[in-house]
């Protein structure tokens, strides 16, 4: 995955943590893998450290796996939803 500074990313949540909008404010790349911290939009301040990007998954399909998506798949999983619903 290509991850860049200023990327939104959605978190789907879980029972003990609500979902949310988050970006991504560093990077750290190796070899083989990366990681990124990401920090809550206009929230309560909340803050995912070394998220790996194997962790963020670039197709959304409307539940928690995976637990972080791009907000571009996300989006287009809600306009496909919506015309759906409206056919």
């Amino acid at each position: 995955m290509n991850l860049d500074v200023g990327t939104k990313i959605y978190y789907t949540g879980d029972m003990a943590n609500a979902s949310g909008s988050f970006e991504v404010v560093s990077l750290a790349r190796t070899n083989s893998s990366g990681m990124c911290t990401l920090r809550e939009i206009g929230g309560g301040g909340r803050e995912f450290r070394c998220v790996h990007f194997a962790q963020i998954g670039e197709v959304y399909q409307g539940h928690c796996n995976p637990r972080f998506v791009t907000e571009a798949a996300r989006q287009e999983w809600r306009a496909k939803m919506t015309a759906r619903r409206t056919a």
